[in-house]
């Protein structure tokens, strides 16, 4: 969906940026032919297209940038700290393949970041605990979603004790992110433990 999108927008925007031309030309309105104003224009029509893109993922909770320091004289962002998902008391046939809140990472995308992630973990099982988180993200809205490796090539361990899992740094490339648990296995006590998200490290 994101790229029929992308394709629309491109579209709406070269008809947009001949019909502003058009008029002005039509008025008696010089119009420039520097490319480089040409580009700054095409760009700000993109980015209000792009937020008519953004929107259509508006029902789920979003990872907001947050401004950080300027760097190089211009602002920089950051993506928020935000819970991912957290699980208190769960049975391990609870979480087994289980799929968490999706979230909205379309702003993150925009701006080539990524997103740390790790888990802080309060409980397990006193037998054989073990529980291995995927992260997957959606280029297509969240109709379908693929397994994706940390910026490293790296994936995350399985999760078998209360030490939990330290940061990996994940790029986004799709406009939706999910964990799913996978191999979960022990008995005994339940799980507890936190996901979050933050700024790569």
């Amino acid at each position: 969906m994101k790229s029929k999108l992308g394709i629309k927008s491109l579209g709406l925007v070269v008809i947009a940026a001949a019909l502003v031309i058009g008029v002005f030309a039509g008025i008696g309105v010089r119009v420039s032919s520097d490319p480089f104003v040409i580009h700054r224009v095409l760009s700000n029509l993109n980015r209000a297209f792009s937020d008519v893109a953004f929107a259509q993922a508006n029902s789920y909770p979003v990872i907001v940038p947050t401004p950080g320091a300027s760097v190089n004289g211009k602002p920089s962002v950051f993506p928020s700290t935000t819970v991912l998902d957290s699980e208190t008391s769960q049975t391990t046939a609870s979480l087994s393949n289980k799929f968490t809140q999706a979230f909205d990472v379309t702003a993150i995308n925009e701006r080539a970041r990524m997103v740390g992630i790790s888990f802080t973990c309060t409980l397990v099982p006193s037998s054989g605990p073990s529980l291995t988180p995927v992260v997957e993200q959606s280029d297509d809205g969240g109709i379908t979603f693929y397994a994706v490796d940390s910026q490293a090539g790296t994936t995350f361990a399985a999760m078998t004790s209360t030490a939990g899992l330290a940061n990996l740094d994940f790029p986004i490339y799709g406009d939706i992110v999910l964990l799913k648990y996978t191999s979960v296995a022990g008995t005994g006590a339940n799980w507890s433990f936190t996901a979050t998200a933050t700024q790569a490290k």
